[in-house]
């Protein structure tokens, strides 16, 4: 057994994280470019704050999430296979005996609820070097709250303790809710895009709409 659960956790979580907003950035700036080249449009600013990049980036994770659950079911990467085995083979794991099925989604949780809830407006956006260090301050300090012994125990309810390698690789573990945001009307989405490009969706929500795991 090795490793802390907890640093192995925040480890992940932070370059998950770091990852997801990393490629949004790219992916951003190289649309404003594109655009303005055609338009000949000189504004070069994007809106971090806006409830879509924010929902955007659910979508990435629910997608990025899934394709680390499918990993585990089949064994199919030795990065995510090797992360999480350290976590469920971890000294404190021991202890707790959390499962795969479990790590991953008290992973997913704190990924989702980071992206959600980091404070946007503190990122200076003017290049992808000066994002990435204001990003990951905000990054390191949300995870520093949220990525503890307690919360990594989750004593409040009980954990998953189905065989991961027992589960249907072809169903998704996590899904999507949208609600409108003007009427309160809730629907599900169940995300079956197997797109390896994380960042292609061909169902993004409005600004009226808010996106949530599930």
């Amino acid at each position: 057994m090795s490793g802390d659960l907890s640093n192995l956790m925040a480890t992940f979580c932070k370059e998950t994280v770091c990852g997801l907003e990393s490629g949004y950035y790219k992916l951003a700036h190289s649309k404003v470019e594109e655009d303005i080249e055609i338009n000949d449009n000189s504004s070069t600013n994007i809106d971090y704050s806006h409830q879509v990049v924010k929902n955007n980036l659910t979508v990435y994770v629910v997608n990025h999430f899934n394709k680390i659950y499918k990993t585990l079911v089949n064994g199919e990467d030795d990065y995510f296979t090797s992360v999480f085995h350290q976590m469920f083979h971890s000294e404190a794991n021991a202890q707790r005996h959390h499962g795969y099925l479990c790590l991953i989604k008290i992973a997913c949780a704190i990924v989702g609820t980071i992206i959600m809830n980091i404070n946007r407006d503190l990122f200076n956006v003017s290049s992808h070097e000066t994002f990435m260090l204001s990003m990951t301050t905000e990054v390191e300090r949300l995870i520093s709250t949220m990525v503890t012994v307690d919360s990594i125990y989750h004593d409040g309810f009980p954990c998953d303790t189905q065989d991961i390698k027992t589960c249907d690789p072809n169903v998704n573990l996590f899904n999507i809710k949208v609600t409108d945001l003007d009427e309160n009307a809730d629907m599900d989405i169940d995300n079956d895009n197997d797109n390896d490009n994380d960042s292609e969706d061909t169902s993004r929500p409005s600004k009226k709409q808010k996106m949530d795991i599930v």
